[in-house]
């Protein structure tokens, strides 16, 4: 009776008929499936996927559900909150989009499968996406047995077809701030956030391991039983036994591929979005100091601790603690045997160890080399333009190429020694399988173990030197890993504005009232005052200008009151309250401020424009715009409004109208404080006189601090002050400061 019949035979015998039929179905359904899915990946056009896609990202009716879903739960922000909340370079939001407006919010969504009709009235007020339409609607409660809901705009009971639609809900809930308050470092806290995932991923890797000890077991009882007794009607039972165990144990290790896959995925997002927060919350005197090259070299630092979980080394970590049961098999079946693959870990480990060192000093040589070149091909980008002036590139060359020699240099020695070290690992490991063959002979020949036992021996030691091989090769990786964990940890445990302020304090300013109590600031150390014992006081809603020589401190006023720097001593109260007192972001909300320097980000007008106010209507833009001169140049534009800038389009528009847009953007903003940093600096004389008009319309509307060197600017004011070296020389009517300034400018030219 041949194999095949065998086989035959026994499922026959054992499977029901019907089970047969069913899975001929199911293979047939497969079939076409496959087939199905071949046709339609041919005929596959991109861009009819990119536009069903944008289409549900841009689906007003889920933006829609945000507003009416915080009221019912009870939330007491303003609009501008819940409009800072929302994506803010698109038109809708899908789902997770207003997940992670809620989280931004302080409310955490939990998702429960079920049609509306099937969630119960105690979970209400949540959130309901229908699986087939992707619809989201609002379940408010139940009544009578209909379910109230907001949907498409509007409130009302769902339709009976509505409320027996599959798909999920989510439960929001308040974030509770005490739980992002726990102990230890935040790595830590990141990984108690992972307890459920590492625990699914060691009972997989403990199943999986027992599982993978069943074809060295097969292979012996072949050998063994069935070739040695020519017992081959045992072998369909046995064949059909190893290939369930091989099929579980290929679905356990896709399985864990997936939720390896899942978790560094959640990390890179966490930790990602962790360190960019810290980073844009840190004061200026973090940040002011390293070139932007070193800060973003920093934060693709953290890329370390994605990539251990996206690699392969995950699964050897995972794996290797269960290696003690293939230890376990080897000590059954061939007795002391299993002490050479168990010394073989052991040496893995001490030559691991001792390794890992060896390669540490030529790993941090080649990171700075590294680094240094980056910084120097990032400085090149950002300065291109001046190093063509000034005809330097054979210079930037020449630095680029001693740069790159030396970190080429450094590479190959650091590639050297990992050669070197992987070669020590793949001696270990033939070695010690070349040990246990030699030995398991000897025990063969003297009758211990018999020939099936040595074979599974051998390929039981493969599985435990396999993981032991890759953690070896891994551990130089893993001290960078530390490394890298060591300095996010000691960046978020940095102070930022939001962690030093004092919540709750002290009411936003409203009325703009300012003073500066012998207040003194120096940027660094090494440098000079900026401020030195300076007193100023500014009564609501009038009109100051700050005039001076440059360097003389009045930029620096204008950043203390903002919050963007701390004075080393002495106050700065806006209505009586210190701005210590104030969080910054109701700080800076009560301030409108046009810098002198230029920033604008990739996106249109009306989006540079809205970052000072997210809600502000299209008449609010072009209102700020027309009191600011241009808004016949913008209308003039192709696009208007919607004409893209921050990129290289911005280097084609004018100075002075990039000049006067960022004066309309703090326009935008009805703040009771406004500052404006040199506000005729790069404009033409049309483009002065309507910033001057503007002055002359402003006065008395709110509390206005303007720096100048133009005396018909000046003359505007309600007072002056002058300021030289960080003192105020002078304060009063404006004359007075125009001729401080005339005879600052003589004495100037005289000299």
């Amino acid at each position: 009776m041949t194999f095949i019949a065998q086989a035959k035979a026994l499922i026959d015998r054992f499977v029901p008929p019907a089970w047969i039929a069913r899975g001929k179905a199911r293979l047939a359904a497969a079939s076409e499936f496959a087939q199905a899915y071949w046709e339609a990946l041919v005929a596959f056009d991109p861009s009819e996927i990119k536009t069903s896609a944008q289409g549900r990202k841009r689906s007003t009716a889920t933006a829609q559900c945000l507003a009416p879903f915080l009221k019912t739960l009870g939330y007491r922000g303003t609009e501008l909150s819940r409009e800072e909340a929302t994506p803010h370079f698109q038109d809708g939001m899908d789902i997770g989009d207003l997940r992670t407006a809620l989280v931004n919010l302080g409310y955490k969504t939990e998702p429960v499968t079920g049609r509306p009709c099937d969630i119960d009235p105690r979970m209400m007020p949540c959130l309901h996406e229908a699986d087939e339409t992707d619809d989201v609607v609002v379940l408010l409660d139940e009544s009578g047995g209909a379910i109230l809901a907001f949907t498409h705009g509007q409130y009302r009971a769902l339709s009976d077809e509505e409320a027996h639609r599959d798909g999920r809900a989510y439960v929001a809930s308040p974030i509770d701030p005490k739980s992002t308050a726990a102990r230890g470092t935040w790595s830590r806290r990141l990984l108690g956030r992972f307890k459920s995932f590492v625990g699914q991923l060691l009972l997989i890797s403990a199943v999986s391991n027992v599982l993978s000890i069943a074809v060295p077991l097969f292979v012996m009882t072949v050998y063994d039983r069935v070739i040695a007794s020519r017992a081959l009607d045992t072998l369909p039972m046995l064949f059909m036994g190893i290939a369930i165990a091989i099929g579980v144990d290929l679905y356990l290790k896709t399985l864990r591929s997936r939720l390896l896959g899942a978790m560094a995925a959640r990390i890179d997002y966490l930790v990602g979005t962790a360190t960019f927060a810290k980073l844009l919350r840190l004061p200026l005197s973090y940040t002011d100091g390293p070139p932007i090259s070193a800060q973003i070299a920093r934060l693709r630092e953290f890329q370390a601790v994605r990539d251990l979980f996206a690699g392969p080394a995950a699964g050897a970590i995972v794996d290797f603690p269960f290696t003690i049961v293939s230890l376990a098999v080897i000590a059954l079946i061939g007795g002391w045997l299993a002490l050479v693959p168990l010394a073989a870990c052991i040496v893995f480990a001490a030559a691991g160890f001792f390794g890992a060192r060896w390669l540490q000093s030529h790993e941090q040589a080649h990171s700075a080399s590294a680094t240094d070149l980056f910084n120097h091909v990032t400085d090149t980008t950002l300065h291109h333009e001046s190093i063509k002036r000034e005809g330097a590139e054979g210079v930037w060359l020449h630095r680029f190429r001693l740069m790159s020699a030396d970190t080429a240099t450094r590479a190959g020695e650091l590639q050297d020694r990992s050669a070197a070290v992987e070669a020590l690992s793949q001696f270990l490991n033939s070695a010690a399988a070349i040990a246990v063959l030699v030995f398991g002979t000897l025990m063969v020949l003297s009758g211990s173990i018999t020939v099936g036992a040595l074979i599974a021996t051998m390929a039981l030691t493969w599985r435990i030197l396999s993981p032991a091989q890759q953690l070896f090769q891994t551990l130089g990786r893993l001290g960078r890993l530390r490394a890298s964990i060591q300095s996010m940890n000691q960046m978020l445990r940095l102070t930022d504005e939001y962690d030093a302020s004092i919540p709750n304090l002290a009411r936003a300013p409203r009325q703009g009232r300012i003073s500066l109590n012998r207040v003194s600031l120096r940027y660094g150390n090494e440098t000079d005052p900026a401020l030195l014992n300076v007193n100023l006081h500014i009564p609501a809603g009038k009109m100051i200008a700050l005039a001076g020589p440059n360097g003389a401190g009045k930029s620096s006023i204008l950043r203390l009151l903002q919050g963007l720097y701390q004075p080393q001593s002495g106050v700065v109260t806006i209505d009586g309250a210190d701005v210590r007192q104030l969080s910054p972001k109701v700080l800076r909300r009560a301030i409108s401020s046009a810098p002198q320097r230029i920033d604008f980000f990739y996106g249109t007008i009306a989006q540079n424009l809205r970052l000072a106010d997210a809600p502000a209507s299209d008449g609010a833009l072009r209102r700020a715009t027309d009191d600011a001169g241009i808004l016949d140049s913008i209308l003039a534009l192709p696009e208007q409004f919607n004409t893209r800038i921050g990129d290289l389009t911005t280097a084609t528009l004018p100075p002075g109208f990039l000049r006067q847009l960022t004066i309309a953007r703090a326009l935008v903003r009805k703040a009771p404080i406004l500052l404006l940093d040199e506000p005729e600096a790069m404009l033409d004389e049309q483009g002065a006189n309507a910033v001057q008009r503007l002055l002359e319309r402003l006065r008395g509307t709110r509390t206005v601090l303007f720096t100048s060197h133009r005396p018909s600017y000046i003359r505007i004011a309600d007072y002056a002050v002058f300021l030289r070296g960080g003192n105020v020389e002078f304060g009063g009517k404006p004359e007075g400061a125009i001729e401080k300034l005339i005879g600052q400018s003589k004495s100037g030219k005289a000299a």
